[in-house]
């Protein structure tokens, strides 16, 4: 027993300060005793495949939402007044990012909910899939694909983030990017799968077909969601810690995440557009979106792996410059096919592995919080001097995702008016993409990806 507190000892300095307490309540018995290892096994890496298979289905479709918006804006009974059709994609991811912190909060105060909340968030999204395909107005698709997709889909989300924190320590940041990679990976398949279903068989067989994909291929990865570390059986409601909100070094962090992702979104959007006014065919669009998804899958995954080695504002500073790169000279000046898959690639890759940053970015503001910042993991200070301020990593994520939907939600709207002031010509005697309308759009959206990089700024301040 010795031997085994030793062991853990040395694990409590990487572990978030709720792991800690609720490893200290339960020390000494038999479930501390049988506690499976963190950052490997096979439990562990089980849990990562069920938290990638969660991302990937429940992201995925809305992420793919411009199909069923070109489908319903195009056919019956929606077609005739198809005002507010493109609120149905944003309501859903906006619900999703902005609902995080509620729902995280949630589940802190009350962990023995979480596989509860799996249960039922999944069961919430396959009815409002089941119930959008009898829709016949787009009131009642706001309601079903939009709002109810998006709380289930939050309920369904949070507690596979809380899960991963405690199964990954010192390899928490490749867990994430691994986790966050899905949305990636599944953006290469869906399109495709989505489009022919809608073409083939209409909305309503297409979105039935989804909710028994969701059910079937989710349902096994829930049984695989469990805790690492048990619940003890006379715990009390958790209060939630929101201290790191009033910190300078929190407010540096979601600044330039939320300015980033003011430009994040726009290219998804508009790539298959610009592909035709440069007269490149419709597939080369649709190659470029995969390609910008593929890629997104290698970012996160290598910023997630960076950042357990590196300070996290230098993998964001890392992300930032490349995405603005990218964007201001590869889709600057993309004339060619070549060239635009050139871009969508670079740009997957940089932009794409920004969100795997987020688990860096809490424990960034746990260092800074407790003991200041000592190194990259904080190895030189006890668990003891740690119990302070408790920085929840979920928290961390769900605020900062509420900042990437702030992103999700304006660049919208933004971007049409940028579309609009730029009439049909961009920049008067530009060459490339910044002579078309496209112009103001591109250099908006390089901007904001290289500004996303202020957090290393506010690192050399000492603000973080």
């Amino acid at each position: 027993m010795a031997r085994l507190q030793s062991e853990s000892t040395v694990e409590l300095n990487d572990l978030s300060p709720d792991v800690r307490r609720t490893i200290s309540q339960v020390e000494g018995t038999r479930d501390f005793e049988a506690l499976p290892p963190a950052d490997g096994g096979r439990r562990a890496w089980l849990v990562l495949a069920a938290c990638f298979m969660v991302e990937a289905l429940l992201w995925g479709f809305p992420y793919s939402f411009g199909l069923f918006e070109k489908y319903y804006t195009t056919h019956e009974p929606f077609s005739k007044d198809p005002s507010g059709i493109a609120a149905i994609g944003t309501t859903a991811t906006g619900i999703m990012y902005f609902g995080s912190p509620v729902v995280s909060s949630i589940l802190q105060k009350w962990p023995r909910l979480r596989r509860s909340f799996c249960v039922l968030g999944l069961s919430v999204v396959v009815l409002s899939l089941v119930a959008a395909s009898f829709s016949q107005s787009i009131a009642h698709l706001i309601l079903t694909q939009g709002v109810l997709y998006g709380i289930g889909g939050a309920i369904l989300y949070f507690p596979a983030i809380l899960f991963l924190d405690e199964w990954f320590v010192r390899r928490k940041g490749l867990a994430y990017g691994i986790m966050w990679g899905g949305t990636g990976a599944s953006g290469v398949i869906i399109p495709f799968l989505l489009q022919w279903l809608l073409s083939d068989y209409g909305f309503r067989t297409a979105l039935r077909i989804w909710a028994i994909i969701m059910f079937v291929l989710t349902s096994p990865a829930l049984i695989w969601l469990k805790p690492r570390l048990p619940v003890p059986r006379d715990a009390r409601p958790r209060p939630n810690d929101l201290t790191f909100l009033r910190t300078p070094a929190f407010w540096v962090l979601q600044t330039g995440n939320v300015i980033l992702n003011l430009g994040f979104f726009i290219p998804s959007i508009y790539i298959p557009s610009y592909a035709s006014t440069i007269h490149l065919s419709s597939i080369t669009g649709t190659g470029a979106i995969s390609a910008f998804n593929a890629a997104t899958l290698c970012g996160a995954i290598g910023s997630g792996a960076l950042i357990d080695y590196l300070h996290v504002t230098t993998v964001i500073l890392i992300s930032a410059l490349g995405s603005g790169v990218a964007v201001l000279l590869f889709w600057g000046f993309a004339t060619s096919s070549g060239m635009l898959y050139t871009f969508a690639l670079l740009f997957g890759l940089f932009a794409g592995g920004f969100s795997a940053t987020w688990s860096g970015c809490a424990e960034a503001l746990r260092r800074k919080l407790n003991h200041g910042d000592r190194g990259v993991h904080g190895n030189a200070v006890s668990a003891a001097d740690v119990v302070g301020v408790n920085v929840e990593t979920g928290m961390v994520i769900a605020v900062l995702g509420a900042g990437k939907g702030i992103g999700a939600v304006v660049s919208g709207p933004l971007s049409e008016k940028l579309l609009r002031g730029a009439g049909a010509g961009g920049f008067a005697g530009a060459r490339g993409a910044y002579g078309t309308r496209y112009g103001g759009l591109i250099t908006f959206t390089g901007v904001t990806a290289c500004l996303g990089g202020v957090s290393w700024l506010g690192r050399r301040i000492g603000l973080i």
